[in-house]
């Protein structure tokens, strides 16, 4: 395969996977997470080098940003570069620590936004990759919560739903628009935005 992309969707930012691909033009890797923890990496300016400049995609959201921030990165960022960039197979870095009931991040996340977002992931990749998705678990510090987005996103896969306790919705007002704004204007330069 010659082109992937890599969703980073948790609370920390994926440091390794960055410096893996900073320099690929096969692979575009996007990154939401809580700036101002550890690793203290993925500034919204750092957008990879050489062949691969502009396939770094950070998105540094303050904490308490939640399901509303979460989907404007995705509606207003993250889809218009999949729809360009068509990826043979997306690539998720599934963590379930940018819940809000997680003791380690900051970041407010429901599971109901958690499960919106990889649905939005999903028909994605049923639309650009026939289907072509694999979703690797990362951290999650609060089992129950960590359990039912699990649960959750494996129901979305099946076409069916399930019961969610863990639902309180914090960021109507989109806590985070600010920072995608930024990466919006930082990717302007590679990107159709």
């Amino acid at each position: 395969m010659d082109r992937i992309v890599i969703i980073d969707y948790d609370g920390h930012h994926g440091n390794g996977t960055s410096d893996i691909f900073q320099n690929s033009k096969e692979v575009v890797y996007m990154s939401t997470h809580h700036w101002g923890i550890y690793p203290g990496t993925g500034a919204v300016n750092f957008v990879g080098e050489g062949e691969g400049e502009g396939q770094i995609v950070n998105v540094p959201f303050p904490g308490g940003s939640g399901d509303f921030s979460f989907y404007k990165a995705f509606d207003e960022l993250f889809h218009p570069i999949l729809n360009q960039f068509k990826p043979e197979m997306i690539l998720v870095s599934f963590g379930g620590d940018a819940h809000y009931k997680d003791p380690l991040t900051g970041l407010a996340l429901s599971s109901f936004g958690y499960v919106d977002f990889i649905n939005k992931i999903y028909k994605s990749a049923k639309e650009l990759c026939e289907g072509r998705l694999a979703l690797y678990l990362e951290g999650g510090y609060h089992l129950q919560a960590q359990a039912e987005v699990v649960a959750g996103s494996i129901a979305v896969f099946q076409d069916k739903e399930i019961h969610m306790q863990y639902t309180d919705i914090s960021d109507q007002l989109g806590k985070g628009k600010d920072s995608v704004e930024e990466a919006k204007e930082v990717h302007s330069s590679y990107w159709k935005l």
